[in-house]
């Protein structure tokens, strides 16, 4: 009988052939299948006609069925001892792996065979890549055992095969690879490396396969004893222990055939890891220890003015080529004028340049401050439409350190707030580039054109180099379209437009304050200049801002509120903790953000609000006791008790078993 690697290797070469990709020759393909039919003549693999995934799946949309999360953040040994010391784990070890900058997949199989493979996307609904998951080197189609499971894994583009696509190693491998996973025709997959990394048995029957699902450590040699290839790891560790596998991993960060952006560091116990629970889809048992960012030194050349869907004006720096982090970088954020002015930033300026976060490369100091340059040309009209800019002010009365372009028609801001539509609406597909091909063609000139164009007016599209979108793809995006946004709630709905100062996470807690807004005619009536009204709906001194937002965007909502339901707006359910007004301020040792807890506060019937008044009822802060900011000051003076994240998090866990 043949191994699960020659039935592999066979499933992939016929995937392969049938889209036109071939990996190995006709003779080579012959002599693999004669050998298969001599030596196991009742594999099910023979019995397969035409592609084993057929090409009518590739991109569509398909849900999860194994929720796909991500993980909390740490920066720096203090903010990993800080999380440690947060979860008591002095006496526990650790499972601990590279953390691999790929995209993640998630793999279903049933009984041993491999079913779908699904791009993360949202978490719950990502694009059938199947067709392409098939040709993924290290993926095995067939597993050892006849388990139905999921896996999840990163699908990355080593750097050899990163240099066969891009000899110069411009773009970076993560971005490459992505495009690979967005084709139809599966063209150059099987230059993608598939790394596991989660297993779940949902049968728990694994253990009679001689499997261990109890621990990471059990959960990693299971995956490698079915096929799988995990990204290099190490099990039983303490604090000590992690602090060197971090210092040694970053000391071999270049030597590692794949890119890599810190360490995944887990509870061995998964028994913990279910203690612990999970927070806005974030595991409270794991956490991703991040490499600090990767910099280099260079000139800029010039500057220009790019204009986002609000009409913010940001500058951008084109930069003499350097390298950063295994790719070559020529441009770099600015941010705002005022950074300008602060780092003393001129035309010719040598420069020092960061990628935050490995990725967006920033400026953050200037080498050559006592050198006399040119300053930087602040301009006065719009780039794009030409029209006058202007500074907006801020709440607290003080003038906007951001340009913006006030003209409503500037084709920019249509094109941003296109982009941030399909963005807020998780419409998949639909990429900027394709966005971009749409309103050049003048198929789609504002949101409500989205819900008229048709695949006939989309499958020809010249997407480049004589590519064309074709009849499929086409059909999938104006599908995705009324799906996802056939119904919406209203907070949802205004929040989708790109308003400034108006997402969904606003609109809703406006909503939560302020009944009255949920008739939609009362965002448009000017109720929302009137201080009181305003006020009351959680938003004082921003109630103009937002209602001229509005009021700019108000022909587009108006158009395409004939092609959506508005959902009725859900109030939390009454609880025992129903009324609590909680407050966030500064960055917190988790890495969360204040839209991460929003979710979590109204399902048990709490509030989160922006700004400090006498209403709120708790204050959150990263340390209660460290150095005091001015809303900590304000707080104490208004007699508000102040929480750190932890007893945040106690709190709602505390009032989720109550209810």
């Amino acid at each position: 009988m043949l191994n699960p690697e020659e039935t592999n290797l066979y499933l992939k070469a016929k995937q392969a052939y049938y889209f036109g990709t071939p990996i190995m020759s006709d003779a080579q393909f012959d002599k693999l299948e004669e050998t298969l039919r001599n030596e196991d003549p009742t594999n099910p693999a023979l019995s397969i006609v035409g592609a084993p995934i057929p090409p009518n799946r590739q991109l569509q949309p398909a849900a999860h069925s194994m929720p796909m999360g991500s993980q909390d953040k740490v920066n720096s040994f203090d903010e990993f001892t800080r999380w440690h010391h947060l979860r008591k784990a002095s006496m526990e070890s650790f499972h601990v792996s590279l953390k691999i900058d790929g995209s993640s997949i998630g793999l279903y199989y049933e009984n041993g065979e491999l079913k779908q493979a699904i791009t993360r996307g949202s978490g719950t609904e990502g694009e059938d890549i199947t067709a392409s998951a098939f040709l993924f080197h290290n993926l095995p189609t067939r597993l050892r055992h006849p388990l139905t499971l999921s896996v999840r894994c990163e699908a990355v583009l080593t750097k050899e095969n990163w240099r066969k696509i891009d000899p110069e190693m411009k773009s970076n491998p993560r971005n490459i690879g992505s495009g690979i996973l967005g084709r139809l025709d599966t063209k150059e997959a099987h230059l993608l490396t598939a790394l596991a990394f989660d297993i779940l048995e949902p049968k728990n029957i694994a253990s009679a396969y001689g499997l261990d699902l109890t621990t990471e450590t059990g959960k990693t040699k299971a995956m490698e004893s079915l096929g799988f290839t995990c990204a290099p790891w190490k099990g039983g560790l303490f604090l000590e222990g992690i602090k060197s596998f971090f210092e040694n991993t970053k000391t071999q960060r270049d030597s590692f055939p794949f890119w890599i952006d810190g360490i995944v560091v887990k509870f061995d116990d998964i028994s913990i890891q279910s203690e612990l629970g999970i927070t806005s889809g974030k595991p409270k048992g794991q956490v991703a220890w991040k490499f600090p960012p990767e910099g280099s030194q260079t000139t800029i050349l010039e500057v220009f003015w790019q204009v986002g869907h609000s009409g913010a004006i940001t500058p951008v720096a084109l930069i003499s080529p350097t390298r950063i982090g295994g790719t070559t970088v020529s441009r770099a954020s600015l941010a705002n004028i005022e950074n300008i002015k602060t780092l003393g930033i001129r035309q010719g300026s040598k420069v020092q340049v960061i990628k935050a976060g490995d990725v967006i490369p920033q400026i953050i100091e200037v080498l050559d401050t006592e050198k006399p340059l040119p300053e930087i040309k602040i301009p006065t009209t719009c780039p794009i439409c030409e029209k006058p800019l202007e500074n907006h002010k801020n709440v607290n009365g003080t003038q906007s350190v951001v340009l913006f372009c006030i003209n409503p028609e500037c084709e920019a801001k249509t094109l941003g707030k296109i982009k941030r539509f399909c963005t807020s609406r998780n419409i998949l597909g639909i990429g900027d580039s394709i966005i971009e091909t749409l309103v050049n063609a003048q198929l789609v000139t504002s949101i409500p054109d989205l819900f008229l164009i048709t695949p006939n007016q989309m499958e020809n599209l010249d997407m480049g180099k004589g590519v064309r979108l074709g009849k499929k793809r086409a059909e999938t995006i104006c599908k995705e379209i009324q799906d996802k946004t056939k119904k919406m709630s209203l907070p949802e709905f205004l929040g989708a437009f790109g308003t400034r100062s108006l997402g969904v996470r606003r609109a809703t807690l406006m909503l939560q304050s302020n009944p009255t807004l949920e008739n939609i005619e009362s965002w448009f009536d000017g109720s929302l200049l009137e201080e009181k009204f305003s006020q009351e709906a959680g938003v004082p001194k921003m109630g103009a801002p937002i209602f001229e937002g509005l009021k700019e965007n108000e022909t587009s909502i108006r158009k395409t509120l004939e092609f959506v339901t508005l959902t009725p707006f859900e109030s939390p359910a009454p609880t025992a903790t129903n009324g609590k007004i909680f407050c966030i301020t500064g960055s917190l040792p988790s890495g969360k953000k204040k839209k991460d807890y929003i979710h979590l506060l109204n399902q048990i019937g709490c509030q989160l609000v922006d700004n400090l008044t006498k209403d709120v009822n708790f204050l959150v802060l990263s340390d209660p006791h460290g150095p005091e900011s001015s809303k900590t000051k304000k707080a104490k003076k208004l007699g508000i008790p102040l929480l750190n994240e932890e007893s945040l998090l106690d709190f709602i866990k505390n009032s989720q078993t109550k209810s």
